[in-house]
């Protein structure tokens, strides 16, 4: 379930960074979290 929970929000992410450029870099510090 927690992998299932992951991939989800690795979605989401996704779209909300394409949307916004800031998102990206939110989402490069989770990635170096």
């Amino acid at each position: 379930m927690d992998m299932n929970s992951e991939t989800k929000t690795c979605q989401n992410c996704k779209g909300e960074f394409i949307i916004e450029p800031d998102g990206f870099g939110f989402y490069e510090k989770i990635k170096n979290l």
